[in-house]
């Protein structure tokens, strides 16, 4: 999908379930395509390589998968991530 536009690459990731990951603040402005949330980890690391990205990820997993259970939870109950 390296040539994929943004938009198409977030329908994507709701149609398969699936969470973006990106240092591309673009993104942010398609959290919700088609009137759905588009699940998204927006890395800001500043200049780093891909693998770079990667190592902290893997050291913040758990951290990562706890914020969103949090906001999967708020979601689904109705209310605001950001309250």
């Amino acid at each position: 999908m390296k040539s994929a536009n943004d938009p198409a690459i977030a329908k994507l990731a709701l149609s398969e379930g699936l969470t973006i990951v990106s240092k591309d603040a673009d993104f942010l402005a398609l959290r919700f395509v088609l009137g759905e949330h588009v699940r998204m980890v927006w890395v800001r690391l500043g200049n780093g390589s891909t693998d770079q990205v990667e190592q902290a990820l893997r050291q913040r997993r758990t951290s990562i998968e706890t914020r969103a259970r949090v906001v999967a939870d708020r979601l689904r109950s109705g209310c605001s991530v950001y309250q």
